[in-house]
């Protein structure tokens, strides 16, 4: 019952600011019922979007936590690329 609960909080607490937003922003042409559409999947998909800041920030922190000596120097100085990419350093 208390995941119950907490899924449909959380839906209301991101589908109403979703729809505030989408009207907000949105040019005059959207209707204000696919406003809705798209507010409500987002409260009902929020704990996917919740899965992918957790995942992205744990990617971010491991790559920023990364030694730059383990990169061998001619990937970035575009030699494997036969001059095709724009070199990095």
């Amino acid at each position: 019952m208390t995941f119950a609960m907490v899924y449909l909080v959380g839906c209301v607490l991101v589908t109403l600011p979703a729809y505030v937003l989408s009207r907000r922003l949105t040019n005059q042409e959207v209707s204000s019922l696919s406003s809705l559409a798209f507010s409500v999947l987002a409260g009902l998909l929020w704990p996917f979007l919740i899965i992918g800041v957790v995942e992205f920030s744990s990617l971010a922190a491991c790559s920023a936590s990364s030694d730059d000596d383990e990169i061998p120097d001619w990937w970035f100085d575009g030699g494997m690329a036969n001059g095709v990419a724009v070199p990095l350093r």
